[in-house]
Protein backbone atom coordinates (compact mmCIF):
# COMPACT_ATOMS: atom_id res chain seq x y z
CA UNK A 1 0.00 0.00 0.00
CA UNK A 2 3.05 2.26 -0.02
CA UNK A 3 2.75 2.15 -3.81
CA UNK A 4 0.14 4.02 -5.89
CA UNK A 5 -2.10 0.98 -6.43
CA UNK A 6 -5.87 1.06 -6.98
CA UNK A 7 -6.69 -2.29 -5.37
CA UNK A 8 -5.06 -5.20 -3.56
CA UNK A 9 -6.70 -8.63 -3.31
CA UNK A 10 -5.27 -10.87 -0.59
CA UNK A 11 -5.92 -14.61 -0.96
CA UNK A 12 -5.46 -16.53 2.29
CA UNK A 13 -6.89 -20.05 2.78
CA UNK A 14 -6.66 -19.99 6.60
CA UNK A 15 -9.50 -18.15 8.34
CA UNK A 16 -7.49 -18.20 11.58
CA UNK A 17 -4.52 -16.57 9.87
CA UNK A 18 -6.79 -13.80 8.57
CA UNK A 19 -8.31 -13.29 12.02
CA UNK A 20 -4.88 -13.13 13.67
CA UNK A 21 -3.55 -10.75 11.01
CA UNK A 22 -6.49 -8.40 11.50
CA UNK A 23 -5.98 -8.43 15.26
CA UNK A 24 -2.24 -7.73 15.02
CA UNK A 25 -2.85 -5.00 12.46
CA UNK A 26 -5.35 -3.28 14.75
CA UNK A 27 -3.07 -3.58 17.78
CA UNK A 28 0.32 -2.83 16.29
CA UNK A 29 -0.07 -2.07 12.59
CA UNK A 30 -1.19 0.79 10.39
CA UNK A 31 -4.76 -0.40 9.86
CA UNK A 32 -4.14 -1.76 6.37
CA UNK A 33 -7.25 -3.94 6.52
CA UNK A 34 -9.36 -0.79 6.91
CA UNK A 35 -8.00 0.56 3.64
CA UNK A 36 -10.74 0.61 0.99
CA UNK A 37 -8.29 -0.71 -1.57
CA UNK A 38 -7.79 -4.00 0.31
CA UNK A 39 -10.03 -7.02 -0.22
CA UNK A 40 -9.41 -10.33 1.61
CA UNK A 41 -10.60 -13.56 -0.04
CA UNK A 42 -10.66 -16.55 2.32
CA UNK A 43 -10.27 -19.45 -0.14
CA UNK A 44 -7.46 -21.87 -1.12
CA UNK A 45 -4.98 -20.25 -3.48
CA UNK A 46 -5.30 -22.95 -6.13
CA UNK A 47 -9.10 -22.62 -6.18
CA UNK A 48 -8.92 -18.83 -6.44
CA UNK A 49 -6.59 -19.06 -9.42
CA UNK A 50 -8.69 -21.76 -11.12
CA UNK A 51 -11.82 -19.61 -10.85
CA UNK A 52 -12.69 -17.34 -13.76
CA UNK A 53 -11.11 -13.95 -13.13
CA UNK A 54 -13.66 -11.19 -12.32
CA UNK A 55 -10.89 -8.67 -12.98
CA UNK A 56 -7.41 -8.64 -14.41
CA UNK A 57 -4.37 -7.73 -12.31
CA UNK A 58 -1.21 -5.86 -13.25
CA UNK A 59 0.77 -7.92 -10.73
CA UNK A 60 0.14 -11.31 -9.13
CA UNK A 61 2.50 -12.21 -6.27
CA UNK A 62 2.94 -15.69 -4.76
CA UNK A 63 4.79 -14.71 -1.60
CA UNK A 64 5.04 -18.05 0.23
CA UNK A 65 8.76 -18.83 0.19
CA UNK A 66 8.84 -22.30 1.76
CA UNK A 67 8.03 -25.17 -0.58
CA UNK A 68 7.87 -27.97 2.01
CA UNK A 69 4.18 -27.71 3.00
CA UNK A 70 1.86 -30.06 1.15
CA UNK A 71 -0.74 -27.31 0.73
CA UNK A 72 1.75 -25.37 -1.39
CA UNK A 73 2.90 -28.17 -3.69
CA UNK A 74 0.34 -27.36 -6.38
CA UNK A 75 1.76 -23.83 -6.61
CA UNK A 76 4.73 -25.17 -8.58
CA UNK A 77 2.86 -27.00 -11.35
CA UNK A 78 2.25 -26.07 -14.98
CA UNK A 79 -1.52 -26.05 -14.33
CA UNK A 80 -1.20 -23.53 -11.49
CA UNK A 81 0.90 -21.22 -13.63
CA UNK A 82 -1.62 -21.53 -16.47
CA UNK A 83 -4.41 -20.46 -14.11
CA UNK A 84 -2.34 -17.53 -12.86
CA UNK A 85 -1.75 -16.40 -16.42
CA UNK A 86 -5.48 -15.91 -17.04
CA UNK A 87 -5.61 -13.39 -14.16
CA UNK A 88 -2.93 -11.12 -15.64
CA UNK A 89 -3.82 -7.93 -17.46
CA UNK A 90 -2.09 -6.87 -20.66
CA UNK A 91 1.56 -6.34 -19.73
CA UNK A 92 1.00 -7.94 -16.31
CA UNK A 93 3.74 -9.63 -14.29
CA UNK A 94 3.64 -12.75 -12.12
CA UNK A 95 6.17 -12.81 -9.26
CA UNK A 96 6.88 -15.96 -7.27
CA UNK A 97 9.22 -16.14 -4.30
CA UNK A 98 11.28 -19.26 -3.57
CA UNK A 99 13.76 -19.86 -0.75
CA UNK A 100 16.46 -22.17 -2.09
CA UNK A 101 18.82 -22.42 0.88
CA UNK A 102 17.52 -25.97 1.45
CA UNK A 103 17.02 -26.89 -2.22
CA UNK A 104 19.52 -28.32 -4.65
CA UNK A 105 19.98 -27.12 -8.24
CA UNK A 106 17.85 -29.87 -9.81
CA UNK A 107 14.73 -28.89 -7.88
CA UNK A 108 15.16 -25.17 -8.56
CA UNK A 109 15.70 -25.92 -12.23
CA UNK A 110 12.50 -28.01 -12.40
CA UNK A 111 10.50 -25.12 -10.90
CA UNK A 112 12.07 -22.86 -13.52
CA UNK A 113 11.15 -25.24 -16.35
CA UNK A 114 7.55 -25.43 -15.11
CA UNK A 115 7.30 -21.64 -15.30
CA UNK A 116 8.90 -21.46 -18.73
CA UNK A 117 6.35 -23.96 -20.06
CA UNK A 118 3.59 -21.37 -19.51
CA UNK A 119 5.12 -17.89 -19.70
CA UNK A 120 6.82 -16.49 -22.76
CA UNK A 121 9.36 -14.48 -20.78
CA UNK A 122 10.77 -15.39 -17.35
CA UNK A 123 13.55 -13.59 -15.48
CA UNK A 124 15.15 -14.46 -12.16
CA UNK A 125 16.46 -12.19 -9.39
CA UNK A 126 18.30 -13.22 -6.23
CA UNK A 127 16.88 -10.61 -3.86
CA UNK A 128 19.06 -11.79 -0.95
CA UNK A 129 21.30 -14.82 -0.36
CA UNK A 130 19.05 -17.88 -0.56
CA UNK A 131 15.97 -16.00 -1.82
CA UNK A 132 14.82 -16.04 -5.45
CA UNK A 133 12.16 -14.00 -7.22
CA UNK A 134 10.79 -15.39 -10.49
CA UNK A 135 9.40 -12.62 -12.74
CA UNK A 136 7.17 -13.97 -15.52
CA UNK A 137 5.15 -12.30 -18.28
CA UNK A 138 2.92 -13.79 -21.00
CA UNK A 139 4.70 -11.78 -23.71
CA UNK A 140 8.26 -11.78 -24.97
CA UNK A 141 9.65 -8.72 -23.23
CA UNK A 142 12.61 -7.79 -21.08
CA UNK A 143 11.53 -6.40 -17.72
CA UNK A 144 14.75 -4.59 -16.83
CA UNK A 145 14.86 -1.46 -18.97
CA UNK A 146 15.81 2.18 -18.63
CA UNK A 147 12.28 2.90 -17.40
CA UNK A 148 12.88 0.41 -14.58
CA UNK A 149 15.70 2.60 -13.20
CA UNK A 150 13.40 5.61 -13.20
CA UNK A 151 10.84 3.63 -11.22
CA UNK A 152 13.47 2.62 -8.68
CA UNK A 153 14.16 6.28 -8.03
CA UNK A 154 10.49 7.11 -7.43
CA UNK A 155 9.78 8.45 -3.96
CA UNK A 156 7.65 5.51 -2.82
CA UNK A 157 10.28 2.98 -3.97
CA UNK A 158 13.09 4.82 -2.22
CA UNK A 159 11.00 4.99 0.95
CA UNK A 160 10.46 1.21 0.98
CA UNK A 161 14.13 0.50 0.23
CA UNK A 162 15.16 2.83 3.07
CA UNK A 163 13.20 0.75 5.57
CA UNK A 164 15.72 -2.06 5.12
CA UNK A 165 18.67 0.33 4.93
CA UNK A 166 18.99 0.12 1.15
CA UNK A 167 19.55 2.79 -1.42
CA UNK A 168 17.71 2.31 -4.71
CA UNK A 169 21.02 1.70 -6.50
CA UNK A 170 21.67 -1.46 -4.45
CA UNK A 171 19.00 -3.21 -6.54
CA UNK A 172 21.21 -2.86 -9.63
CA UNK A 173 23.82 -5.12 -8.00
CA UNK A 174 21.49 -8.06 -7.40
CA UNK A 175 22.23 -11.29 -9.26
CA UNK A 176 19.99 -11.54 -12.31
CA UNK A 177 19.11 -14.01 -15.06
CA UNK A 178 17.65 -12.26 -18.09
CA UNK A 179 14.92 -13.91 -20.14
CA UNK A 180 17.52 -15.14 -22.61
CA UNK A 181 19.81 -16.50 -19.87
CA UNK A 182 16.81 -18.10 -18.17
CA UNK A 183 15.93 -20.03 -21.35
CA UNK A 184 19.50 -21.30 -21.49
CA UNK A 185 19.31 -22.27 -17.82
CA UNK A 186 16.09 -24.25 -18.44
CA UNK A 187 17.45 -26.44 -21.24
CA UNK A 188 17.83 -29.21 -18.67
CA UNK A 189 15.09 -30.09 -16.25
CA UNK A 190 11.56 -31.49 -16.06
CA UNK A 191 8.30 -29.62 -15.67
CA UNK A 192 5.99 -30.59 -12.80
CA UNK A 193 2.33 -31.18 -13.71
CA UNK A 194 -0.79 -32.48 -12.01
CA UNK A 195 -0.38 -35.67 -14.03
CA UNK A 196 3.29 -35.98 -13.05
CA UNK A 197 3.71 -34.01 -9.77
CA UNK A 198 7.23 -35.20 -9.09
CA UNK A 199 8.13 -31.99 -7.23
CA UNK A 200 5.42 -32.69 -4.65
CA UNK A 201 7.32 -35.78 -3.57
CA UNK A 202 10.76 -34.35 -4.18
CA UNK A 203 10.46 -31.15 -2.10
CA UNK A 204 10.26 -32.85 1.36
CA UNK A 205 12.99 -35.35 0.50
CA UNK A 206 15.21 -32.61 -0.89
CA UNK A 207 14.83 -30.47 2.22
CA UNK A 208 15.70 -33.45 4.43
CA UNK A 209 18.75 -34.36 2.29
CA UNK A 210 22.08 -33.39 3.84
CA UNK A 211 24.43 -31.61 1.43
CA UNK A 212 25.81 -28.21 0.45
CA UNK A 213 22.61 -27.60 -1.50
CA UNK A 214 22.53 -23.82 -1.32
CA UNK A 215 26.13 -23.55 -2.52
CA UNK A 216 25.47 -25.91 -5.42
CA UNK A 217 22.34 -24.00 -6.42
CA UNK A 218 24.12 -20.67 -6.21
CA UNK A 219 26.94 -21.98 -8.43
CA UNK A 220 24.50 -23.34 -11.03
CA UNK A 221 22.70 -19.99 -11.16
CA UNK A 222 25.94 -17.99 -11.22
CA UNK A 223 26.96 -19.72 -14.45
CA UNK A 224 24.12 -17.85 -16.20
CA UNK A 225 23.73 -14.74 -14.04
CA UNK A 226 25.03 -11.20 -14.24
CA UNK A 227 24.54 -8.09 -12.14
CA UNK A 228 21.10 -6.69 -12.78
CA UNK A 229 22.51 -3.29 -13.69
CA UNK A 230 24.62 -4.79 -16.48
CA UNK A 231 21.43 -5.15 -18.54
CA UNK A 232 21.14 -1.37 -18.75
CA UNK A 233 23.44 -0.90 -21.73
CA UNK A 234 21.67 2.12 -23.23
CA UNK A 235 20.77 4.04 -20.10
CA UNK A 236 21.37 7.77 -20.07
CA UNK A 237 24.14 8.86 -17.67
CA UNK A 238 25.21 5.39 -16.45
CA UNK A 239 27.88 7.06 -14.33
CA UNK A 240 25.10 8.24 -12.00
CA UNK A 241 24.50 4.65 -10.89
CA UNK A 242 28.24 4.04 -10.46
CA UNK A 243 28.58 7.20 -8.35
CA UNK A 244 25.56 6.24 -6.29
CA UNK A 245 26.96 2.77 -5.59
CA UNK A 246 30.26 4.38 -4.63
CA UNK A 247 28.37 6.53 -2.11
CA UNK A 248 26.84 3.37 -0.64
CA UNK A 249 30.29 1.81 -0.29
CA UNK A 250 31.61 4.98 1.35
CA UNK A 251 28.79 4.87 3.88
CA UNK A 252 29.74 1.33 4.93
CA UNK A 253 33.44 2.21 5.02
CA UNK A 254 32.84 5.19 7.30
CA UNK A 255 30.78 3.10 9.71
CA UNK A 256 33.08 0.07 9.69
CA UNK A 257 36.40 1.96 9.78
CA UNK A 258 35.37 4.62 12.30
CA UNK A 259 33.60 2.85 15.16
CA UNK A 260 32.05 5.39 17.52
CA UNK A 261 33.28 8.20 15.28
CA UNK A 262 30.62 8.50 12.60
CA UNK A 263 31.47 12.18 12.25
CA UNK A 264 33.97 11.13 9.60
CA UNK A 265 31.06 11.11 7.14
CA UNK A 266 31.07 14.93 7.15
CA UNK A 267 34.47 15.00 5.47
CA UNK A 268 33.33 12.50 2.84
CA UNK A 269 30.17 14.50 2.17
CA UNK A 270 32.12 17.74 1.75
CA UNK A 271 34.61 16.04 -0.57
CA UNK A 272 31.77 14.76 -2.73
CA UNK A 273 30.47 18.30 -3.14
CA UNK A 274 33.93 19.66 -3.95
CA UNK A 275 35.36 16.86 -6.10
CA UNK A 276 32.23 15.63 -7.86
CA UNK A 277 29.80 18.54 -8.23
CA UNK A 278 26.78 17.86 -10.42
CA UNK A 279 24.47 20.19 -12.28
CA UNK A 280 21.08 19.84 -13.94
CA UNK A 281 18.77 21.88 -16.11
CA UNK A 282 15.89 23.47 -14.19
CA UNK A 283 12.96 25.58 -15.32
CA UNK A 284 13.19 29.14 -13.99
CA UNK A 285 10.14 31.37 -14.24
CA UNK A 286 10.51 34.08 -16.89
CA UNK A 287 14.05 32.85 -17.64
CA UNK A 288 13.51 29.43 -19.21
CA UNK A 289 15.96 26.59 -18.67
CA UNK A 290 19.04 27.31 -16.59
CA UNK A 291 21.79 25.08 -15.30
CA UNK A 292 21.86 24.82 -11.50
CA UNK A 293 23.35 22.66 -8.77
CA UNK A 294 21.90 19.16 -8.87
CA UNK A 295 18.94 18.84 -6.48
CA UNK A 296 20.66 16.08 -4.50
CA UNK A 297 23.87 18.06 -4.09
CA UNK A 298 21.81 21.11 -3.15
CA UNK A 299 20.14 19.07 -0.39
CA UNK A 300 23.53 17.92 0.89
CA UNK A 301 24.83 21.48 0.94
CA UNK A 302 21.69 22.71 2.71
CA UNK A 303 22.00 19.88 5.25
CA UNK A 304 25.59 20.75 6.15
CA UNK A 305 24.68 24.41 6.58
CA UNK A 306 21.66 23.56 8.76
CA UNK A 307 23.70 21.12 10.85
CA UNK A 308 26.40 23.74 11.37
CA UNK A 309 23.89 26.30 12.60
CA UNK A 310 22.24 23.88 15.04
CA UNK A 311 25.57 22.53 16.32
CA UNK A 312 26.67 26.05 17.25
CA UNK A 313 23.53 26.56 19.35
CA UNK A 314 24.26 26.07 23.04
CA UNK A 315 20.88 24.50 23.81
CA UNK A 316 19.10 23.55 20.57
CA UNK A 317 15.35 23.03 20.79
CA UNK A 318 13.64 19.82 19.78
CA UNK A 319 12.11 21.66 16.83
CA UNK A 320 15.59 22.72 15.67
CA UNK A 321 16.93 19.18 15.95
CA UNK A 322 13.99 17.64 14.13
CA UNK A 323 14.64 19.90 11.15
CA UNK A 324 17.51 17.53 10.39
CA UNK A 325 15.04 14.69 9.87
CA UNK A 326 13.55 16.38 6.82
CA UNK A 327 16.83 15.61 5.07
CA UNK A 328 16.43 11.87 5.74
CA UNK A 329 13.97 11.45 2.88
CA UNK A 330 14.43 10.73 0.08
CA UNK A 331 17.14 8.34 1.21
CA UNK A 332 20.72 9.46 0.69
CA UNK A 333 23.44 6.91 1.63
CA UNK A 334 25.86 9.63 2.75
CA UNK A 335 23.31 11.59 4.74
CA UNK A 336 20.11 9.90 5.92
CA UNK A 337 21.44 7.41 8.48
CA UNK A 338 24.05 9.86 9.77
CA UNK A 339 21.42 12.57 10.29
CA UNK A 340 19.79 10.33 12.93
CA UNK A 341 23.18 9.98 14.63
CA UNK A 342 23.63 13.76 14.67
CA UNK A 343 20.11 14.32 16.01
CA UNK A 344 20.62 11.78 18.80
CA UNK A 345 23.77 13.58 19.98
CA UNK A 346 22.17 17.01 19.75
CA UNK A 347 19.34 15.90 22.03
CA UNK A 348 21.89 15.56 24.84
CA UNK A 349 22.24 19.38 24.70
CA UNK A 350 18.51 20.10 24.43
CA UNK A 351 16.37 21.17 27.39
CA UNK A 352 12.96 20.44 25.87
CA UNK A 353 13.75 17.18 24.10
CA UNK A 354 11.22 14.36 23.92
CA UNK A 355 12.87 11.14 25.24
CA UNK A 356 10.99 9.06 22.68
CA UNK A 357 12.30 11.12 19.77
CA UNK A 358 15.85 10.98 21.12
CA UNK A 359 15.56 7.24 21.70
CA UNK A 360 14.29 6.59 18.17
CA UNK A 361 17.30 8.41 16.73
CA UNK A 362 19.71 6.40 18.89
CA UNK A 363 17.93 3.17 17.99
CA UNK A 364 18.16 3.97 14.29
CA UNK A 365 21.91 4.56 14.55
CA UNK A 366 22.29 1.10 16.12
CA UNK A 367 19.95 -0.95 13.95
CA UNK A 368 20.87 0.56 10.57
CA UNK A 369 24.60 0.07 10.97
CA UNK A 370 26.41 -2.53 8.83
CA UNK A 371 27.27 -5.93 10.37
CA UNK A 372 30.95 -4.93 10.55
CA UNK A 373 30.27 -1.93 12.78
CA UNK A 374 32.11 -2.19 16.12
CA UNK A 375 30.58 0.92 17.72
CA UNK A 376 29.45 0.43 21.33
CA UNK A 377 28.91 3.97 22.56
CA UNK A 378 25.67 4.34 20.62
CA UNK A 379 24.49 1.01 22.06
CA UNK A 380 25.32 2.24 25.57
CA UNK A 381 23.46 5.50 24.94
CA UNK A 382 20.41 3.65 23.63
CA UNK A 383 20.37 1.35 26.66
CA UNK A 384 20.75 4.38 28.92
CA UNK A 385 17.65 5.95 27.37
CA UNK A 386 15.64 2.81 28.11
CA UNK A 387 17.01 2.58 31.65
CA UNK A 388 16.43 6.23 32.48
CA UNK A 389 13.26 7.03 30.49
CA UNK A 390 10.58 4.31 30.49
CA UNK A 391 8.46 6.53 28.25
CA UNK A 392 10.96 6.00 25.43
CA UNK A 393 8.76 3.08 24.33
CA UNK A 394 5.05 2.43 24.66
CA UNK A 395 4.80 -0.62 26.93
CA UNK A 396 6.90 -2.60 29.46
CA UNK A 397 6.94 -5.49 26.98
CA UNK A 398 8.47 -3.22 24.32
CA UNK A 399 11.02 -2.01 26.84
CA UNK A 400 11.90 -5.60 27.78
CA UNK A 401 12.27 -6.67 24.14
CA UNK A 402 14.33 -3.64 23.14
CA UNK A 403 16.75 -4.03 26.05
CA UNK A 404 17.32 -7.70 25.28
CA UNK A 405 17.84 -6.95 21.59
CA UNK A 406 20.38 -4.23 22.39
CA UNK A 407 22.26 -6.57 24.72
CA UNK A 408 22.59 -8.99 21.81
CA UNK A 409 23.99 -6.20 19.64
CA UNK A 410 26.40 -5.24 22.42
CA UNK A 411 27.66 -8.81 22.70
CA UNK A 412 28.18 -9.16 18.94
CA UNK A 413 30.08 -5.90 18.67
CA UNK A 414 32.36 -6.67 21.58
CA UNK A 415 33.17 -10.05 20.05
CA UNK A 416 34.36 -8.20 16.93
CA UNK A 417 36.27 -5.66 19.03
CA UNK A 418 38.12 -8.34 20.96
CA UNK A 419 39.10 -10.05 17.72
CA UNK A 420 40.31 -6.83 16.11
CA UNK A 421 43.88 -5.60 16.29
CA UNK A 422 42.68 -2.02 15.78
CA UNK A 423 42.61 -0.66 19.34
CA UNK A 424 42.38 2.90 20.61
CA UNK A 425 43.46 4.59 23.83
CA UNK A 426 39.77 5.06 24.68
CA UNK A 427 39.13 1.31 24.77
CA UNK A 428 39.17 1.10 28.61
CA UNK A 429 36.61 3.91 28.80
CA UNK A 430 34.34 2.08 26.34
CA UNK A 431 34.72 -1.13 28.34
CA UNK A 432 33.76 0.49 31.62
CA UNK A 433 30.88 2.30 29.98
CA UNK A 434 29.62 -0.95 28.46
CA UNK A 435 29.83 -2.85 31.76
CA UNK A 436 27.88 -0.14 33.53
CA UNK A 437 25.23 -0.02 30.78
CA UNK A 438 24.77 -3.80 30.87
CA UNK A 439 24.54 -3.88 34.66
CA UNK A 440 21.89 -1.14 34.65
CA UNK A 441 20.04 -2.98 31.89
CA UNK A 442 19.96 -6.15 34.00
CA UNK A 443 18.61 -4.15 36.95
CA UNK A 444 15.89 -2.70 34.71
CA UNK A 445 14.96 -6.17 33.45
CA UNK A 446 14.76 -7.32 37.07
CA UNK A 447 12.16 -4.61 37.68
CA UNK A 448 10.23 -5.45 34.51
CA UNK A 449 9.98 -9.22 34.91
CA UNK A 450 6.62 -9.02 36.73
CA UNK A 451 5.12 -6.93 33.91
CA UNK A 452 6.06 -9.17 30.99
CA UNK A 453 5.00 -12.70 29.99
CA UNK A 454 8.27 -14.27 31.16
CA UNK A 455 8.57 -16.58 34.15
CA UNK A 456 11.07 -15.91 36.93
CA UNK A 457 12.86 -19.16 36.11
CA UNK A 458 13.26 -18.17 32.46
CA UNK A 459 14.54 -14.75 33.50
CA UNK A 460 17.08 -16.34 35.85
CA UNK A 461 18.38 -18.42 32.94
CA UNK A 462 18.54 -15.37 30.71
CA UNK A 463 20.36 -13.41 33.42
CA UNK A 464 22.94 -16.18 33.73
CA UNK A 465 23.46 -16.11 29.96
CA UNK A 466 24.05 -12.34 30.04
CA UNK A 467 26.56 -12.82 32.85
CA UNK A 468 28.46 -15.60 31.04
CA UNK A 469 28.37 -14.28 27.49
CA UNK A 470 28.67 -10.54 28.06
CA UNK A 471 29.61 -9.33 31.54
CA UNK A 472 32.28 -11.91 32.28
CA UNK A 473 34.14 -11.38 28.95
CA UNK A 474 33.93 -7.61 29.46
CA UNK A 475 35.43 -7.85 32.93
CA UNK A 476 38.20 -10.08 31.57
CA UNK A 477 38.82 -7.56 28.80
CA UNK A 478 39.01 -4.77 31.37
CA UNK A 479 41.68 -6.70 33.29
CA UNK A 480 43.72 -7.17 30.11
CA UNK A 481 43.41 -3.48 29.31
CA UNK A 482 44.52 -2.54 32.82
CA UNK A 483 47.75 -4.48 32.35
CA UNK A 484 48.18 -3.27 28.78
CA UNK A 485 47.73 0.43 29.51
CA UNK A 486 49.20 0.53 33.02
CA UNK A 487 52.06 2.95 33.65
CA UNK A 488 55.38 1.17 34.16
CA UNK A 489 57.23 2.28 37.33
CA UNK A 490 60.46 4.16 36.80
CA UNK A 491 63.11 2.16 38.65
CA UNK A 492 65.96 4.53 37.87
Amino acid sequence: LEFPVRSVTVIEPSAQAVKLSRHLDEEFGDGVFRDDRVQVVNVPTQLAMATAAPQKYDVVVASASQAAGMSLQANYTVEFYTNVKQHLAEGGVFCQRLAYFDLGPEVVRDVSVSLSEVFESVSLVESSPGELLFLATPHATELVTEEWVERLQAEHCRRVFARVGWDWSVATRMSYLSAESFREYCKKGQASTVEDPHLSWQFPLEIARWDTKALQTRESLAAHATALGSQLTEIENPEDIAHRLDDVQQKYKVMANNPDHYWAYRKVLKQRLQDRPRTELVQVRHEGLKRALHSEDARRKDYLETLGQIAQTEQPTAADIETLTRFCTPYDPLLSDFAHFEAAHLYSKSKDGDPRLAYNHWLHSVLYAPPEDRSVRNVCATLQMLNQFPESVETPVDRWDHINALLEVMERRWVMRMQSSDRTKYEPIDTNRSIKAVQLAVETLDELVDDVPVSQDDWNIRKAVIEDSLLRPLRAERSLQASRYSVKPNLN
